[in-house]
Order: structure tokens, then C-alpha cells, then sequence
């Protein structure tokens, strides 16, 4: 709760530091944001290859290293947080660019195994379009489409990290 209270006063400052921003002025404008909202991923099963070479010399079955079996995964859910700027050119059209992060948990359970954690952080720079359906009116309903780029990180010794099941920054990758 202490965290919603921070809210308000970064609203009011936004709007004092960009006053340009209020979204009132006609087009062409530029419209700063700040938003908050939920993260909910899906998890699901599958299989899965260790990165983590077996030692030398090891053939199944007295491999105590298994190359690949099936698994669980689950993502927590969790609060997300925008932030971007839109740039509207005409009433009706206008260009974003965003950034958003949350702090979703992840964890794989390999079958027959305990659950081990990954990734704890999701980030995503995205580039949409955006076209108002209405523009006259004070609700200003819109669909969006765009590109992106997300990634999936956490810290280097987390269980499924040390494990071998995946490493502990997946890299950028389109979105």
C-alpha cells in the first residue's frame, strides 16, 4: 500500500515538469504516460534439454544427469508498470514508444522433481501504431498494433539457472 501512495504525486509532477502533456491542445502533440496494471503470463508443459553437459565418459543408465524430460512451468502473477510517450499527429492516428517492466517469478518443475526458480524480471520496449476510433468525445476508445522487443532475466544463482535448465538472461528478442 505504501507504493500506491508515491502515485499521485508522480502524476502531478509529470504534469507540472510536461505541461505540454496534458493531451488537450490539438494535434500534432506529444502526451507523456505513466500507468500501472496486472501481469498475467501463462505458464504450460512441455520438455526440456540441459545445458549442462554430462560428465565425460557418462552413458545412460548410470548417467545421473539426464539429457531431457518433461516439465512444468509457471509464472507468478504480479503488478506491471508502463511508462512511454505518444505522439499523436492528427486526431485520429498517432505513433507510442514504451517501456514496461514487471517483477513476475518464474518456476519450472521438472517431472518427478522439485520445483526450481528462474527469471524474476520481464522488461518490453515496444513501437505501435495507434488509431482513435472516436475522437470527439472525452472516452477515446483506440486499437494498437506495433513491434517490440521483450526479455526475460534474473539473477545467476538461481536454482534453475545453477541447474542448467536455462541461463539467467534470455537476451532480447522480438516481440
Amino acid at each position: 500500500m505504501r507504493s500506491l501512495r508515491i502515485i499521485p504525486p508522480l502524476i502531478l509532477l509529470l504534469l507540472l515538469v510536461f505541461p505540454w502533456a496534458r493531451a488537450q491542445d490539438p494535434p500534432p502533440r506529444l502526451e507523456v504516460f505513466l500507468e500501472g496494471g496486472g501481469s498475467f503470463l501463462n505458464g504450460g508443459s512441455g520438455s526440456y534439454l540441459l545445458r549442462v553437459p554430462c560428465p565425460v565418459g557418462c552413458t545412460p543408465p548410470g548417467c545421473a544427469c539426464p539429457p531431457s524430460g518433461a516439465v512444468t512451468s509457471s509464472f507468478s502473477k504480479t503488478a506491471r508498470l508502463f511508462t512511454g510517450a505518444r505522439l499523436r499527429f492528427t486526431r485520429h492516428d498517432a505513433l507510442e514508444a514504451s517501456y514496461s517492466y514487471s517483477p513476475n517469478h518464474f518456476l519450472l518443475q521438472p517431472a518427478g522433481l522439485a520445483a526450481v526458480s528462474g527469471y524474476n524480471r520481464v522488461d518490453l520496449i515496444s513501437f505501435n501504431y495507434v488509431r482513435y476510433l472516436w475522437a470527439k468525445t472525452r472516452v477515446q476508445p483506440f486499437v494498437t498494433g506495433g513491434v517490440g522487443v521483450n526479455r526475460f532475466s534474473g539473477p545467476s544463482d538461481a536454482s534453475a539457472v545453477a541447474s542448467g535448465y536455462f541461463n539467467a538472461d534470455n537476451g532480447w528478442q522480438f516481440a
